[in-house]
């Protein structure tokens, strides 16, 4: 089991969570985790605990016009 955290985008508060974690390689990974604070299903990569969302507008933001 791998320990992270996390930032609830509901509540804007941060969540510990844990994982099993196989090694699947290079490149993203996100596993899906019942939010502790609201309940809600998040996709986060517990390689750095940032939400799908996050890295999605990170990579629009960076991405050349």
């Amino acid at each position: 089991m791998r320990n992270f955290i996390f930032r609830c985008p509901a509540l804007g508060v941060n969540v510990q969570a844990s994982a099993a974690l196989r090694d699947c390689g290079e490149g993203r990974r996100y596993v899906g985790q019942r939010c502790a604070a609201c309940g809600n299903l998040h996709l986060v990569n517990p390689d750095n605990g940032k939400l799908l969302a996050e890295d999605l507008a990170s990579d629009a933001q960076n991405r050349p016009d």
